[in-house]
């Protein structure tokens, strides 16, 4: 008995036909090109800052089944660049040296969307304790010591 051939055959038969598993792929989303843009409060390029870009949701707010996660770098001219994310909502968070950390959810549909973030400076510190007072200056007098 012949055995092997004739499952190789079956098999090859299903596959073939497409009936397990098979078939037309589902078409899948277009992919977005998501390019931020930081400067700094003047309009100046910030370059080295941290970009997370977390892809959140779908267009309708439903989460994703494996979504996006990047973590990047802007360039000299302040540019950061990646795509592979679909049409929906998108969270970037800006983190840079000297500027307050920002992070906003934007919606992304065009295939190559421009995001421009303008940074702003950190608050003024501010602290719980009083401000101390100098010592005042010790009186100077003209009568020597140890009398």
């Amino acid at each position: 008995m012949n055995l092997i051939p004739s499952l190789a055959s079956f098999f090859s038969l299903i596959f073939g036909l497409g009936l397990f598993g098979g078939g037309k792929p589902r078409p899948r989303p277009p992919f977005v090109r998501v390019i931020v843009h930081v400067a700094s409060p003047s309009g100046r390029p910030v370059r080295n800052a941290g970009v997370v870009i977390d892809q959140y949701a779908n267009l309708h707010w439903r989460q994703i089944r494996d979504p996006y996660h990047v973590e990047i770098k802007t360039d000299r001219k302040g540019v950061a660049s990646i795509d592979g994310f679909f049409p929906g909502y998108v969270l970037i968070q800006v983190i840079a040296n000297g500027y307050n950390t920002t992070g906003n959810y934007y919606k992304v549909l065009a295939p190559r969307q421009n995001i421009y973030i303008r940074l702003k400076p950190p608050p003024a510190q501010i602290s719980i304790f009083p401000k101390s007072k100098p010592a005042p200056p010790a009186k100077s007098s003209s009568q020597p010591h140890g009398r």
